[in-house]
């Protein structure tokens, strides 16, 4: 039986939680980080600026593990995804809302007009999808993993490449040509956009952003391809 292989190329590791699904269906996992996330200003100079009760935007894990392990007073977060709300609920912290998608969060937002937001976010953030009352405090940014050997990727029949973010995706297409016999996947609107500019393929990702739809719509479309 041929195997169906999953390229992920996010830095983190592929949830462990998960590799049992990854077997059930018959697929295998290859590990290619395209982007790394760097911190790129003192976080203990960014956080002055975050005050007691302070209304804080977290939209990746990243952001969530450096902040977790700063910030020693009481905050209302507000995340994208399952992971960041569990790594600052596990450190104590207040989750008041969480959203499957950083365009979703976006709109409950807008909804808060007398409200201010720090969205403590990367260099790259996607400023047009948020309202007047966010105030962007960036601290970190992708930068190319200058270990991804592309030379690797001669053959992608039968494959699905996973991308975790729009600097990922402008990585694998500025080493790798478009092939039609492979799929794309992502966790989220933004990076499937970008996907797009490259592409006119039908992009795979699930509308609430978790691993297990992910999965399960790769599935679909590797038995729809047969």
């Amino acid at each position: 039986m041929n195997h169906h292989k999953l390229i992920w190329t996010l830095q983190s590791n592929f949830p462990k939680e998960w590799k049992n699904k990854l077997l059930d269906n018959n697929l295998i996992l290859d590990h290619s980080p395209l982007v790394k996330l760097v911190q790129t200003k003192e976080v203990d100079s960014i956080l002055l600026s975050v005050k007691e009760n302070s209304n804080v935007i977290i939209t990746s894990p990243f952001a969530a593990k450096i902040i977790a392990s700063k910030i020693s007073h009481y905050c209302n977060f507000f995340v994208v995804g399952n992971k960041s709300k569990m790594i600052l609920e596990n450190q104590g912290f207040n989750v008041v809302k969480i959203s499957n998608t950083a365009r979703e969060l976006s709109d409950w937002v807008k909804t808060k007009n007398n409200d201010t937001f720090i969205h403590l976010c990367s260099e790259l953030t996607d400023k047009k999808i948020w309202h007047s009352n966010v105030i962007y405090t960036p601290f970190y940014k992708p930068i190319d993993n200058n270990k991804f050997d592309a030379s690797i990727y001669k053959d992608l029949n039968n494959c699905t490449i996973i991308f975790g973010s729009p600097s990922g995706v402008d990585v694998w297409f500025r080493n790798i040509n478009h092939i039609p016999t492979c799929n794309y996947a992502c966790m989220g609107e933004t990076t499937a956009n970008r996907i797009f500019d490259y592409t006119n393929e039908n992009v795979i990702f699930p509308d609430d952003s978790s691993i297990e739809t992910l999965i399960k719509l790769i599935t679909e479309k590797k038995y729809e391809n047969k």
